[in-house]
């Protein structure tokens, strides 16, 4: 039993690692574009007024254009903007008058930073990375779930076999709004998770308010949720502590989707059972177990940030 419940861990990790090779390349597109063009935002200002302090009073008004001309010769001759790093550099050279415009460079570059590992416990447990952290963004990924059951339950006055498995890979755009700790998220989940009720042998089982004996005879019950849902969520992570080390974090939101059902039984036609009773009943069981279209999720642990 041992080993089969690590070979099918292994095979999950697999499938949803397999799965992420297609989504991570999404949010890392994104935050690459949103690096990218705040790289020449800076870039061009720092360009601006390094022409503004070379020209006249009266000429001021043509450096605007002339940072557009430079701009453009350079995007075809094939150079690069600057990245801010080099930009502080360079800055760095000038006279003392760019001093404070230096360290707002130097604190956006810093932002770039705030690589981090957690892990967290709640309804579901959690194991992720954090990819970086730019400006009020960050970009996180995590493996989640639920530990797997198996067990008697009783469910709608029937007792049945439960079992259930939960698992999910997740990658996430966190926003800061004004750079505090409070943050908004976003994001996708690849899920496997599974749930399974089995009537048990020689046990009535309740099909559509109708106690029917079922004997040898089957009736199983398997929900499924998609592969593929969205996530929205809220939470605090501390990210104005710039120091290495552990941090505290949480969070909440909702896995947005519903529970699929399919019901395998040989009743129908026996003992005045109805493939209509058979369906009532399995959307019985769903309601009974996943009435809402979205799963609550809470989250609470400890970060531990890198250098």
């Amino acid at each position: 039993m041992e080993y089969q419940l690590i070979f099918n861990s292994i095979s999950l990790i697999r499938v949803l690692l397999f799965r992420f090779l297609f989504v991570a390349p999404l949010f890392i597109l994104l935050f690459y574009n949103a690096a990218h063009a705040d790289s020449e935002l800076l870039y061009r200002t720092h360009t601006l007024r390094e022409i503004q302090s070379q020209l006249s009073e009266q000429d001021k008004d043509l450096a605007e254009q002339l940072v557009d001309i430079r701009i453009q010769q350079e995007r075809k001759l094939g150079i690069k903007p600057l990245i801010p790093a080099v930009i502080i550099n360079n800055a760095s050279t000038s006279n003392s008058n760019s001093a404070s415009h230096t360290n707002s460079l130097q604190d956006q570059a810093n932002n770039i930073k705030g690589r981090f590992i957690y892990s967290g416990i709640g309804n579901r447990w959690s194991l992720g990375y954090a990819w970086g952290r730019y400006g009020n963004f960050h970009v996180r990924t995590d493996l989640s779930g639920e530990t797997s059951t198996d067990s008697n339950r009783n469910i709608n006055g029937t007792f049945y076999n439960y079992e259930s498995k939960s698992f999910s890979l997740g990658s996430y755009l966190d926003w800061h709004p004004f750079n505090s700790a409070f943050r908004l998220s976003g994001g996708i989940h690849l899920n496997d998770m599974k749930t399974s009720l089995k009537g048990k042998t020689n046990t009535p089982v309740a099909i559509n308010s109708n106690s029917i004996a079922l004997g040898t005879n089957t009736f199983n019950v398997d929900f499924s949720f998609p592969t593929v849902t969205p996530y929205l969520g809220i939470g605090y992570n501390n990210i104005s502590v710039d120091s290495p080390g552990f941090h505290f974090f949480a969070d909440a939101g909702v896995m947005i989707g519903k529970y699929d059902a399919m019901t395998t039984t040989n009743l129908i036609g026996s003992q005045n059972v109805t493939t209509a009773d058979v369906d009532t009943e399995m959307n019985n069981l769903r309601n009974a177990l996943f009435r809402n279209g979205y799963i609550p999720t809470a989250n609470f642990g400890l970060t531990y940030r890198f250098k």
